[in-house]
């Protein structure tokens, strides 16, 4: 910290000899700056190791920066900290100015009068004294924290008795920030300055300048800041010729508990430089300037860098480095669209055969083929609560990623056949349950996606298999995230209303019988037929093949057949696992064949006002909109159709069919729109649609795994207040759930001011998350090791995580 303190001392002189002693005189003009330097710096010493406290080095760029400040002083005939050259405003930017690098300095100054009597003794007897008695210089003289000093001087005269005084600066600083990697680095920064008043006129960035390194892409050794808006940019970050856009890369070990950081608090960088890129080079080379999105090319790593590094982003203005992102873990989710069933053109209500998904996963230990006790309580306690209502039975069984491929595809049957034998033994049919398996890549990719392993991305499967089974220290540093690819997904179909009796459902019966009338154009009885086909697909006991086996006519006349057909490929596709809030593991997987969608335009254009079909197809189109980030139909009309649902008018009687149905479709409209318009730069409509979700799960009664994954999806929105709200009302309900707790913890983490001392609630909230998983805990706080900056953080990492690194 940099104090100001002014005091003026009177001694005596006396004529001073040639030969510069202690003893000697001090004379205006020959003054020996080494001598009295040495005779401050001596009672400084002997001071401190009073204290048992380590010595001050000499040092020479802390001398270099003592001397101009000392100079500019006797200029301005007054004492100061600051200067009015914004290069060499504080004492840490004059400091870099002359080349040093140091994680901390601090700067004391004083004058003292010049008597007749006055020798270097003397003087340098006034400075120390002067210094402390002066309760914040004293503070800097006998910080254990400094290391280095630097003392210059400056001669003048008192303005009002023009006697003859002195002028002192005495630099400190603590320990010459380093990396650890075997990287030269340039002395001058690539000629960045430090943070300095010209960034005080620079436009807000909303925060964004905060998240940049959230954007950093790195393929192979080239580095890549690429953001979905250019507008943003241009407006925010390249306004002139000298901004732009550098690379600091910052190592873990920069951060040691037994020592100071070891990060710079006088340059540009707090690690390793890139050279900046500017302006013009970077809009110039932007290859998505016509889809107004920014790319831009920062530089290649330098050779020699370890693994435990993190890549922040600074912002450049007019040279001066302004903005320093840091990468910051965030827990962040998908969620799917909700469940929608079909409208059926029927004789009878077979919508009232609905069913709902009960989905419980179950977590197996690392190369573990069976479950433990409490994990099979938990199935057991499922199969009490739902019984003889099961209809069917899916596990989605899956591996981490480390081993060896084939046996963990094995490993991943072996899991299923035993859940499966739990189901079995519970005298449930081995033709109701299936599985697959999934050696569980795309998660562990998404995982580490900016994180400090994102370096592994650039790796083949077998490249990081190999590296997890021959880097011990790596694997324990990503175990947190294996242990999440073990949970085994299991979902129940369970009945709502009455068991499959009361029709009769051979199946090919009933096809030859669907087909001869529909030949015969009895269209009435083959609509009968087919909707006893339907209800028996619905309760499992038909398969899908047999209601798409018939080629209906595209003619007006069969659209009730048409519209089931439709609604069966819309709907039923290989069995796909979903619910309201728990993720959804087919539809990422989402694909579609052109062909399809023509006739999907023919069957629309068949009929505006046929209800089942444009309900059905909304469906489809909201479920198109999500996962390919395009539209079959404008997103305006299609929410105007959906609206219209209601409209007795255009409908009959079918406008009052299910309106909570109608709720889900527009619900679902809302999330894959929130997407949709963020890719479009619609941000108003995109901010529209987010508020619809969060008005709707707030009517909610939503079970605590919901409101995370609801929480953790506002935050991959960063609507992190929303986050934190709904996390905390989840928390009074269930004050110790591990997942929504440090859920919560890491997201708060985000509105804290790490430059001041933390909120006590927070330092609380640490250390519950500390006693409720301490390994948790100090893993998410190593990952995130440059919050170490802050002294109450790194304190309460360093005394709780030492032995959990």
């Amino acid at each position: 910290m940099i104090f100001f303190y002014s005091l003026i001392i009177l001694a005596f002189c006396s004529v001073s000899s040639w030969a510069q002693t202690a003893t000697s005189k001090l004379e205006v003009g020959r003054l020996s700056e080494p001598l009295l330097e040495a005779l401050i710096l001596e009672k400084v010493n002997t001071h401190r190791q009073e204290k048992s406290l380590g010595e001050l080095q000499n040092e020479a760029t802390l001398a270099k920066a003592a001397a101009n400040h000392s100079s500019y002083q006797g200029s301005i005939k007054e004492l100061t900290h600051e200067q009015r050259n914004a290069s060499l405003k504080t004492p840490a930017l004059r400091v870099a100015k002359f080349g040093g690098n140091f994680n901390l300095v601090g700067e004391n100054v004083a004058l003292v009068p010049l008597g007749v009597e006055s020798t270097y003794a003397s003087i340098a007897e006034d400075f120390f004294q002067a210094w402390k008695n002066s309760p914040p210089h004293y503070k800097n003289m006998i910080s254990p924290d400094y290391k280095n000093s630097g003392i210059r001087f400056r001669f003048g005269k008192d303005s009002k008795t023009k006697t003859p005084i002195i002028y002192a600066t005495h630099v400190f600083a603590g320990l010459k920030a380093r990396f650890f990697s075997d990287v030269i680095t340039p002395s001058d920064n690539y000629g960045v300055l430090p943070y300095n008043e010209t960034c005080n006129y620079y436009k807000k960035t909303n925060a964004i300048a905060e998240v940049l390194a959230n954007f950093v892409v790195v393929k192979k050794d080239s580095v890549y800041l690429h953001y979905h808006n250019l507008k943003h940019i241009q407006q925010y970050f390249l306004t002139n010729e000298n901004d732009g856009f550098t690379i600091d890369i910052v190592e873990r070990k920069q951060f040691p508990c037994d020592a100071s950081n070891l990060i710079s608090s006088t340059g540009a960088y707090q690690g390793v430089p890139m050279p900046p890129k500017f302006r013009d080079e970077l809009l110039l080379n932007n290859p998505m300037q016509a889809q107004n999105k920014f790319l831009a090319f920062l530089g290649v790593l330098p050779e020699g860098l370890v693994d435990n590094y993190q890549l922040n982003v600074v912002s450049i203005r007019e040279n001066c480095a302004c903005t320093n992102s840091s990468y910051l873990e965030v827990p962040v989710n998908d969620i799917p669209l909700v469940k929608i069933l079909p409208v059926w053109h029927t004789t009878f209500k077979v919508n009232k055969l609905d069913y709902e998904e009960q989905i419980t996963e179950v977590q197996f230990g690392q190369g573990k083929s069976d479950l433990n006790h409490s994990e099979i309580a938990q199935i057991k306690q499922l199969i009490q609560n739902y019984q003889k209502n099961i209809q069917r039975i899916h596990i989605f069984a899956t591996s981490s990623v480390e081993g060896n491929s084939d046996k963990n595809e094995q490993l991943g049957i072996d899991r299923a056949m035993h859940i499966q034998q739990i189901f079995e033994q519970a005298g449930y049919p081995s033709d109701i349950i299936n599985y697959h398996t999934l050696e569980r890549w795309d998660l562990f990719r998404q995982q580490v996606k900016g994180t400090p392993f994102a370096f592994l991305l650039e790796m083949t499967n077998a490249q990081i298999q190999q590296r997890l089974n021959t880097d011990q220290e790596l694997f324990n540093k990503v175990e947190y995230l294996l242990a999440q690819q073990r949970k085994t997904q299991i979902t129940l179909k369970i009945a709502t209303e009455e068991k499959f009796a009361t029709i009769p459902y051979n199946e090919q019966e009933l096809l030859i019988d669907f087909e001869r009338l529909l030949e015969n154009k009895e269209l009435e009885a083959a609509l009968e037929i087919q909707s006893q086909m339907v209800y028996a697909f619905v309760n499992d006991k038909l398969k899908k093949s047999t209601l798409l086996a018939t080629k209906i006519p595209l003619e007006k006349e069969y659209i009730p057949m048409l519209s089931n057909q439709i609604a069966v490929e819309l709907f039923f596709g290989d069995y796909i696992p979903h619910s309201v809030l728990v993720p959804n593991w087919g539809d990422p997987f989402f694909s579609v064949d052109q062909a399809f969608l023509d006739k999907l335009v023919q069957l629309v254009q068949l009929s505006e006002t046929d209800l089942p079909l444009q309900y059905n197809l909304s469906a489809f189109a909201i479920k198109y909109m999500r996962y390919t980030r395009a539209s079959i139909m404008d997103a305006a009309q299609l929410y105007e159709k959906i609206l219209g649902f209601s409209d007795s008018n255009i409908y009959g009687k079918f406008s009052t069919w299910n309106q909570i149905e109608i709720e889900r479709l527009k619900l679902n409209f809302h999330l894959a729109a929130a997407d949709y318009f963020y890719q479009k730069f619609e941000y108003e409509k995109r901010d529209n649609s987010l508020k619809y979700v969060r008005k709707h799960y707030a009517n909610q009664d939503l079970k605590i795994d919901e409101a995370l994954y609801l929480a953790t999806y506002f935050n991959q929105n960063y609507r992190f207040t929303w986050a934190i709200d709904l996390l905390k009302n989840s928390l009074k309900e269930a004050p110790n759930h591990e997942d929504t707790y440090f859920t919560y913890v890491q997201t708060s983490t985000l509105l804290q001011d790490f430059n001041q001392a933390l909120d006590t609630s927070y330092l609380e909230d640490i250390a519950k998350a500390l006693e409720m998983n301490a390994n948790r805990c100090c893993t998410w706080m190593n990952t995130n090791y440059q919050l170490m900056q802050n002294p109450q953080f790194k304190a309460i990492y360093c005394q709780n995580c030492l032995e959990e690194k």
